[in-house]
């Protein structure tokens, strides 16, 4: 069995509704993404309709063989089930929400474009804030392996660490940035696509006597903007490729369906099409290029480079993570994929809640405490645990399975030692 590894694009063909569970009272807001459930539900909704009418699970599926059991079982029953991750907006290759870490000017904020003439630009803080509160800090974990040469003494340093605006015509406060960027064809983070969206009042029609119901407006947000495309990426098995096809093209070709609220209004008309997947700098380069900006901030505080490798994993989606005890937790367990001897080292996230709908069901899926797309976390890896490329070997694993539950649904997905982290601040 082989896995592939594919990029797979929505591309609107009409106004879109996607309840993001925000709504409150008479309004509905719509997520400006698509979660990979969505996409899941819709591929699988489809290999359902396809199940034959008298079709019962309890008997038929117990006795046929598994070469002869319907599309549905053999690809959403399978060990290794497809796993459908978030489409962000992009107007190319692949889309990533900014990191935890991600800072841009508050006068003028996200990159310059055509529409944000005065963008100051993003840059990521990551770096210096880490090797500042490891400098500074004798609580710091690690702190004592990672550089003995500072003791336990609190640093006397001139200034904290206050990251500004590096325009040249400003340096000035900045603020988190939020929405999403891409890479360029150099690893380099840029703008990306913001779909319009609208919003519109309507009002509720009483059912008994087919007139405008009274106190009952109601407010829509909707995604109008025909064309505009979202993409994301899918992981599937070769064991199964046959019968997804039978609802999925994955040769390019697009495939109309139906997803998100609305759809008796005409709303939710897609296309989707799964095509070969855009290629990030190597696993190797990454974290060379991670480490070297490390060492270039750690010459400035004169300190020796520590016997070991560090590298981030920064979340492209919600994570669903547990501790050993079964209790929800802020970090994920590498121990699964041979990393459990690495430190953790410092973490940036926060925390959500997740649910939705299950439609085959028609009920509301229970809600889980997650971790927000965009947490960043930093480990570092002694040299003498493992050589660096086997290292590379387990983050390439990593990367590809995600870490956490829930991962079939589009959760607990990552980019390991993203460039964003190394990239350097772009206007």
């Amino acid at each position: 069995m082989t896995e592939q590894v594919r990029q797979i694009t929505v591309r609107l063909k009409s106004p879109l509704l996607l309840g993001d569970e925000s709504g409150a009272g008479n309004y509905e807001q719509t997520a400006d993404y698509i979660p990979g459930s969505v996409l899941r539900g819709a591929v699988a909704a489809r290999l359902l309709d396809a199940l034959p009418e008298d079709y019962a699970y309890t008997r038929d599926h117990a006795s046929c063989s598994k070469e002869k059991q319907p599309a549905f079982w053999r690809v959403f029953g399978a060990a290794n089930p497809p796993r459908f991750g978030n489409a962000y907006p992009a107007r190319r290759d692949w889309a990533y929400p900014f990191a935890a870490t991600a800072r841009t000017c508050k006068r003028h904020p996200g990159y310059k474009t055509d529409e944000n003439r005065k963008g100051h630009g993003v840059f990521d803080t990551m770096i210096e804030q880490a090797v500042y509160d490891l400098v500074s800090d004798p609580w710091f974990p690690h702190r004592a392996d990672l550089m003995p040469e500072l003791g336990e003494a609190w640093a006397e340093l001139e200034k904290p660490y206050d990251p500004r605006c590096p325009h040249s015509d400003c340096g000035g406060t900045v603020k988190p940035a939020t929405g999403y960027y891409l890479l360029d064809g150099a690893g380099r983070p840029g703008p990306t696509l913001h779909p319009t969206v609208s919003r519109a009042m309507h009002v509720g029609i009483n059912r008994a006597r087919g007139v405008a119901e009274d106190a009952l407006l109601f407010t829509l947000e909707t995604i109008e903007e025909p064309g505009a495309e979202f993409r994301g990426r899918l992981i599937y098995d070769d064991a199964y490729a046959a019968e997804l096809k039978t609802a999925l093209s994955l040769d390019g070709s697009a495939n109309e369906f139906v997803i998100g609220r609305g759809r008796s209004r005409g709303m939710g008309l897609v296309e989707i099409s799964v095509d070969i997947s855009p290629a990030l700098p190597g696993m190797d380069e990454r974290l060379h290029e991670l480490n070297r900006e490390f060492q270039i901030v750690l010459d400035r505080y004169r300190l020796k480079y520590p016997a070991g490798y560090f590298f981030s994993l920064t979340l492209c989606a919600p994570a669903i993570l547990m501790a050993s005890d079964g209790t929800p937790s802020l970090w994920p367990d590498l121990s699964s994929v041979g990393l459990g001897e690495t430190w953790p080292l410092r973490a940036w996230a926060r925390t959500t809640v997740v649910g939705g709908w299950d439609a085959a069901a028609e009920l509301p899926r229970r809600t889980r405490q997650a971790v927000e797309p965009g947490a960043v976390f930093l480990y570092c890896l002694p040299s003498d645990v493992m050589p660096q490329t086997t290292l590379v070997d387990r983050l390439i694993a990593l990367e590809r399975d995600g870490v956490g539950e829930l991962r079939e649904r589009g959760y607990g997905q990552l980019t390991a030692c993203a460039p964003f982290h190394y990239a350097g601040w772009r206007g």
